[in-house]
């Protein structure tokens, strides 16, 4: 989870071939990550929460199960993009970052696809929780682009 900013700034350095190497700075990246996962649970509790007053455990369950079905997968694809190894070339971040998305991708629709049989009686939880939280990665990201920032 590389900041575009990042990517043309000071950070970067370059090899003689021309080759450009990005630093990796897991600290930055995991603060996102964590930012990411306590927005996005903080998100699916207030759904559950809410979805647990109007409707009852069912409909609870399945908001939460929404909400799982965008997190996990988010956070997997977070340590997948994150695991490379240092002094990683440009190809190699795009590399992992395609990868990320591959396995950000497939779990998503896997988990879809066995949830929503199981809740089919409670599909609304399910999807509008799914909804919300996905909307809630700006505010994780964008927060976290302000922070750091203002860090360095």
């Amino acid at each position: 989870l590389y900041t575009l900013g990042r990517l043309h700034g000071p950070d970067r350095q370059t090899r003689g071939s021309g080759v450009v190497v990005m630093p990796t700075d897991h600290g930055g990246n995991s603060r996102i990550l964590l930012r990411l996962a306590c927005i996005q649970g903080f998100g699916t509790l207030v759904m559950a929460g809410f979805w647990l007053w109007l409707s009852g455990y069912t409909s609870a369950l399945a908001s939460v199960a929404g909400g799982a079905a965008v997190m996990v997968p988010a956070l997997l694809a977070g340590v997948v993009a994150l695991a490379r190894r240092p002094g990683a070339s440009a190809r190699q971040l795009l590399g992992s970052l395609y990868r990320a998305e591959a396995l950000k991708i497939g779990l998503t629709l896997g988990l879809l696809i066995i949830l929503v049989p199981l809740f089919a009686q409670a599909l609304v939880p399910l999807l509008t929780t799914y909804t919300v939280v996905i909307f809630l990665y700006w505010p994780a990201l964008l927060t976290g682009a302000r922070s750091d920032t203002a860090e360095g």
